[in-house]
């Protein structure tokens, strides 16, 4: 397993583990962390502090979440990463199960840069309890 991959799988674990201290401390200082146009909380984060504070917080007051990860596969610098996002509105108490591909670059173990690519609309459906 190259040492990204390896990288990749440690901090997924981290995250699913509500360890973000570690989680973050994998993060570069220059980091760009983009997150899709449709979420709940799009745009485009800088480094440790400002995904914590504008990405992560918000989407934990929102969803408690996991990430089922299927797939981890080397790129060179980059790691692609398949599987699903279990999602469960906090104000609703409805879930989903949301099928995702992430992008990530890693160098010397940091994470440098983070892509993320999913359905927003399954996403939306549970808040706005479509299809209930």
């Amino acid at each position: 397993m190259s040492k990204n991959v390896e990288s990749a799988r440690t901090n997924m674990a981290r995250f699913n583990n509500g360890e973000m201290e570690a989680f973050l401390a994998c993060i570069d200082p220059a980091c760009v962390w983009l997150s899709p146009k449709g979420s709940f909380i799009p745009g485009t984060f800088k480094g440790p502090q400002e995904i914590l504070q504008s990405f992560f917080m918000p989407l934990g007051e929102m969803f408690e979440m996991t990430v089922d990860a299927h797939s981890f596969t080397d790129a060179g610098d980059a790691v692609i990463i398949r599987g699903e996002y279990v999602a469960t509105h906090r104000a609703t108490g409805r879930k989903a199960v949301v099928p995702m591909v992430q992008l990530a670059t890693w160098v010397d173990g940091k994470l440098t840069r983070h892509e993320d690519f999913f359905d927003t609309g399954l996403v939306r459906d549970i808040v706005e309890a479509k299809g209930a």
